[in-house]
């Protein structure tokens, strides 16, 4: 008798800009994909990580384009849970963290957000530019 075994997809994306360093790891697992992150260098306060349509490279100043949005008859606003997947509070020597569930995407198939790019800015208005890093498979 045949058992199929599953096995979780993994991927990563490094987030830099001039001053931020992030490492995320995605785990996708029974229909969910976590994220758990860590960063240095942040301004201290408040952060959003947002996941945008296309692939992004800080050192090439290639743009993350669009916020991401599964079904684009829809406003994105409707997809906020997925767009914005979280928030990470720096301390005052700029480190922070994130562990988050995010479900309605994966790391394989046709919702892939592989190739993709996560996002990171300082909530509100700000002169400090994103740190961004392409979502990638984890070999």
């Amino acid at each position: 008798m045949f058992f199929p075994i599953l096995v979780a997809t993994t991927a990563i994306s490094h987030l830099v800009s001039p001053t931020v360093k992030g490492e995320v790891t995605l785990i996708e697992d029974e229909g969910t994909v976590i994220i758990d992150g860590t960063f240095e260098g942040l301004a201290p306060g408040r952060h959003i990580l947002q996941l945008h349509a296309e692939g992004c490279s800080a050192i090439l100043q290639k743009t993350a384009g669009a916020h991401f949005n599964p079904l684009p008859d829809q406003a994105c606003d409707a997809m906020i849970h997925i767009l914005e997947i979280g928030e990470i509070e720096a301390s005052f020597d700029g480190k922070g963290s994130i562990e988050v569930s995010v479900d309605g995407v994966s790391l394989s198939g046709d919702d892939s957000i592989v190739g993709y790019s996560l996002v990171l800015h300082p909530a509100g208005i700000s002169t400090v530019p994103p740190s961004c890093g392409r979502i990638e498979i984890n070999n």
